[in-house]
């Protein structure tokens, strides 16, 4: 046995990467945990933060026990190492396992003022600049340093007040503060960015070996920059190439997070290539991992690096194998969840993806983009299908429902198999994909 340096809950990536996998891989009875300590701990949250701001503000500092007490959280402009969006990235984790269950009624008595109170803090310190622009303070930018206008909190409080403004148009819902949030929305300052990318904040470029990828948030977790938009694609594979660049201090959870980026680049090869980075030189042979002693974040944020490659449901759209890499040939996945609660089943053969299964659980929008050619689609009744891009179509899929998608080859028997791995590679490989000990 060996003991931990990490006693604690860690809310400035570790909590959030665990959580991650829990989504996709159909598990949100786990993702219970996370959903107990935040709602259950509301009080914790206000006292963590300082006094004259406990009124309407809730926050968590780097590190707490179990029921989310923690550290006073800094003062942004006061205190330079005043980290203090963890808990709206903690929001963003909550709110994905409600996007892939869609429980409006723990959306509206549980998420929605949790994150109200987690954004209000940043509100208190935004500033007009004399370009007319909203500015913060200096915060502090997770493991790198500290600036104003830091592109962590920038994305977190643009992501907080755009989900806000969703939760309220989605419920039904006038709230007195949704003209500030719409206030905000309009008028923040624009993520600063240079000549490499994304910097870490005004008049901070990302300059040294930085293995934490919080200044790349915008682009992934929060989806707020979009890669089927030119220039904002150019932008995150610009910051993206930068932040590699310097490998010195780069570590496990490094390696995921380029994996996750670049699937949703769609450049799986590269995915792949991360992956094996952290597979090859940090993973033990059962895929265990450790920095100072024993962690449990970077083997989970690399099965959600896998998830990425095969599955994404960002923007409202389901990608199915949209990254996958060309060594992998031979692909199946059974009742995989996405966001909008619908259970995905989907296999690949031979590089060409044969059949998808979609089944409804929601009954929420279904937009999906499939690289299947003149896609067929079956079901109970003859569905209404609308192709809005290439490779992109609307499908009219009722709460309960369910539709095969697949091509004209493809025989009507749809089974899903255990994949069976070629033999040679068997004897080299261990069933954790590392090498096997003889």
């Amino acid at each position: 046995m060996t003991v931990t340096p990490w006693p604690n809950a860690w809310w400035n990536l570790n909590v959030q990467l665990t959580y991650w996998p829990l989504n996709t891989s159909n598990h949100l009875d786990l993702a219970r945990s996370l959903e107990n300590a935040i709602y259950g701990n509301i009080e914790n949250l206000r006292t963590n933060i300082p006094e004259p701001y406990r009124y309407n503000s809730l926050g968590i500092g780097r590190t707490s026990d179990l029921e989310c007490a923690s550290e006073t959280v800094r003062i942004p402009g006061k205190d330079p190492t005043a980290e203090i969006g963890l808990l709206t990235w903690t929001c963003h984790n909550l709110w994905l396992i409600y996007r892939h269950k869609m429980d409006d009624q723990l959306l509206k008595e549980h998420l929605f003022p949790v994150l109200k109170g987690s954004v209000n803090y940043y509100l208190h310190f935004l500033y007009k600049g004399k370009d007319g622009r909203l500015h913060l303070p200096v915060t502090y930018s997770p493991e790198y340093g500290s600036a104003e206008d830091c592109n962590f909190d920038l994305a977190l409080l643009k992501w907080g007040c755009q989900t806000l403004t969703e939760i309220c148009k989605r419920l039904g819902i006038k709230d007195c503060q949704e003209k500030e949030w719409r206030d905000v929305l309009k008028n923040l300052t624009s993520f600063p960015c240079n000549q490499d990318g994304l910097m870490i904040g005004r008049n901070v470029p990302y300059s040294s070996s930085h293995r934490h990828f919080s200044h790349l948030m915008s682009a992934y977790p929060l989806h707020l920059l979009n890669p089927e938009n030119p220039e904002e694609r150019a932008l995150i594979e610009r910051s993206l190439t930068h932040w590699l660049s310097k490998p010195e201090g780069l570590r496990g959870f490094s390696f995921t997070g380029a994996s996750s980026l670049y699937a949703l680049l769609g450049k799986g090869n590269q995915s792949l290539d991360c992956l094996n980075s952290l597979f090859d030189k940090l993973l033990g042979v059962n895929t265990l991992y450790q920095e100072s002693g024993p962690v449990i974040e970077t083997p989970l944020s690399g099965a959600q690096s896998v998830h990425d490659m095969l599955l994404q449901s960002w923007g409202n759209k389901i990608r199915v194998f949209p990254a996958v890499p060309s060594l992998w040939n031979n692909l199946n996945f059974h009742n995989w969840r996405t966001e909008g609660a619908f259970l995905i089943s989907a296999r690949r053969t031979n590089g060409k993806t044969e059949f998808i299964r979609i089944l409804s659980e929601a009954g929420e929008p279904c937009t999906i983009v499939t690289d299947i050619q003149k896609p067929i689609f079956e079901g109970k009744r003859n569905f209404q299908t609308q192709q809005t891009a290439p490779n992109t179509y609307v499908i009219d899929l009722k709460k309960g429902e369910e539709v095969f998608i697949r091509n004209s080859d493809t025989p009507t028997t749809f089974t899903i198999s255990p994949q069976t791995g070629d033999s040679h590679l068997s004897r080299v490989y261990n069933p954790f994909g590392k090498k096997a000990l003889h």
